[in-house]
């Protein structure tokens, strides 16, 4: 991490609590410490040397994430980059996706057999605002169907980021493309948009941010 960078994130790292004993620990190595382990995909243990001892890293990865902090930063992040692109900080859209994935067995994990990829695995649903920032990421065995994937998402998504974006008397509404057929016409999926909700997929196209809903991609309208 460079040193522009922490200089944005260093505030919103938590402060050492009051009391017992005093923190030793540089927060700018424990992150750099995750971040390796993160983009790398590697063991906790298999940390170099020159990073903090893993159980200590690890410890703070836990809390962080068991406390809200990294979501926290994600949220500010996100916000701070679209008021920087002349938007509002909380989306007024968002496009919807999935992946399945095939796995192996585990012992902990859930898979299940997509039938549309011919797949056994688990499948990924990601919410990204018009920009393509992450809102929200949910992972689920293969056969959850995908607008079971969407209310998931949905679900899943912060409280206070949803009733922000939807004070007032708009309410959700998912626009699913049920054409479901790969060389289909934008104008076909607008068509079955269209049937599904006119009045969403017309307040989607009004946003100016989306033109028309591709092939199996979905518009969250709030």
């Amino acid at each position: 991490m460079s040193d522009s960078q922490w200089c944005i994130i260093q505030d919103l790292v938590p402060k050492a609590k009051s009391g017992g004993r005093p923190r030793s620990l540089e927060m700018r190595l424990v992150i750099n410490a995750i971040l390796y382990v993160v983009v790398g995909g590697i063991q906790w243990r298999m940390l170099p040397k020159e990073y903090p001892n893993w159980q200590s890293v690890y410890y703070y990865f836990r809390i962080w994430r068991d406390d809200g902090t990294w979501q926290r930063i994600h949220d500010t992040l996100r916000a701070e980059v679209r008021r920087r692109q002349g938007r509002h900080k909380h989306p007024t859209a968002a496009c919807l996706d999935s992946q399945t994935v095939k796995t192996g067995v585990t012992p902990a994990g859930v898979r299940g057999f997509d039938g549309g990829k011919l797949t056994t695995g688990r499948k990924r649903h990601i919410l990204v605002d018009t920009c393509g920032f992450l809102l929200a990421v949910v992972v689920t065995a293969a056969c959850v169907q995908d607008r079971d994937g969407a209310a998931c998402c949905f679900r899943s998504w912060p409280v206070s980021a949803r009733s922000s974006v939807s004070s007032g008397s708009m309410v959700p509404i998912a626009v699913r493309c049920s054409t479901g057929l790969p060389n289909a016409s934008p104008s076909a999926c607008s068509r079955s948009c269209a049937r599904m909700g006119r009045k969403a997929l017309s307040s989607c196209l009004a946003a100016g941010s989306l033109n028309e809903p591709s092939p199996g991609w979905a518009c969250i309208v709030v």
